[in-house]
């Protein structure tokens, strides 16, 4: 079959021209499967990405089509279903369920339909998971991808709530939100990360979760709420028992993590209403301090030293702050740590 021939049965079926399709299918003697763009995506994998239903079923129940090609595959592994999900398209996942679609069918890194609708929020994706929920039931829940990530682990990232909610509703035990994928993150570590706070408190209201749970480098959810900068999912957090002195793997805190990810409000807030300890101690191996200038925060640098930072701090590993300076603004971190070693000298003497 020609290039030509192959775009011509291609373009005529997105623009629906499904007569001339036919007759090009019929002169030529081919089949609407052997038609494929380089990726492998099938007239049926576009017809669901847009939600085509009409070319759907026309290819599905007119065209001599096999039962088994709803679930055909591109060169990713995905099959229409994948395409719907991901695109938001319900309608489109409605009819592909009842021609038989595989609501587990796997692509490439073992990503389910249930996990790329979870990608999205909205309407039309809390339609696409509730159609997918009711045909597959709660063991659409449990499936994980290769990074041994389950649904709830996206939809707790993307932080629709409606979603989440679907989700918990086919998991009664709540196993699903306790599980940890294969770097030992939870969900709530998912969407503490990413500021879902919403999401934050709707898993802190589940018996089974844990508010200090430790991924594999040691970091609580706590950890990840500072990351992300986000008050309301710290507050949610603190308020239901998180450590606020917890330690990762690497001797950082939350105030660590504030310095070095530059979350100056994060940090302003830590220093005043928490008033977390900014100097070493036995739990520490290093300072906030070091851990903003060696990431280049100046900012945060500037905040913990008119905070009472000490410039002349010693790392675990015999280092100052001098030791550590980056390239990166290099020259006015610099600047601001002789200014506050000369005041501090000229305080003790």
């Amino acid at each position: 079959m020609s290039y030509e021939i192959k775009n011509r049965v291609l373009a005529l079926g997105r623009k629906s021209r499904l007569s001339e399709m036919d007759h090009t299918l019929r002169s030529e003697k081919i089949n609407w499967m052997e038609c494929r763009h380089p990726s492998g995506d099938t007239l049926l994998h576009i017809a669901a990405q847009s939600g085509n239903v009409s070319l759907m079923r026309h290819l599905l129940e007119h065209l001599n089509s096999e039962p088994k090609w709803v679930d055909v595959t591109n060169l990713a592994g995905k099959t229409p279903l994948h395409e719907a999900c991901q695109n938001s398209q319900p309608e489109a996942v409605s009819f592909l369920i009842s021609k038989g679609a595989n609501v587990r069918a796997i692509k490439q890194a073992d990503w389910t339909p249930l996990m790329l609708a979870c990608t999205k929020t909205g309407k039309n994706s809390l339609s696409c998971c509730r159609l997918l929920l009711e045909k597959g039931g709660p063991v659409l829940v449990a499936d994980k991808n290769k990074d041994g990530w389950n649904a709830l682990h996206i939809a707790a990232r993307e932080g629709d709530t409606s979603i989440v909610k679907e989700l918990l509703q086919f998991d009664p035990s709540s196993m699903q939100a306790t599980e940890k994928s294969k770097n030992g993150r939870t969900p709530l570590h998912t969407a503490a990360l990413h500021g879902c706070h919403h999401v934050v408190e709707e898993l802190l209201a589940l018996n089974s979760i844990d508010c200090n749970v430790q991924d594999s480098c040691g970091a609580t959810p706590l950890h990840d709420a500072v990351r992300s900068g986000d008050l309301k999912t710290l507050t949610a957090l603190a308020r239901s028992g998180a450590d606020l002195n917890a330690y990762n793997n690497e001797g950082y805190g939350i105030l660590h993590m504030a310095a070095q990810t530059g979350q100056v409000a994060m940090l302003k807030y830590l220093l005043e209403e928490v008033c977390l300890n900014i100097k070493i101690d036995l739990n520490m191996k290093t300072t906030p301090l070091h851990c903003a200038v060696r990431a280049g925060q100046t900012e945060a640098v500037v905040e913990l030293l008119e905070k009472g930072a000490d410039p002349k701090s010693l790392d675990f590993w015999g280092r100052s702050c001098y030791d550590i300076i980056p390239e990166k603004n290099v020259s006015d971190i610099k600047s601001m740590l002789d200014k506050a070693v000369t005041r501090i000298d000229f305080e003790e003497a």
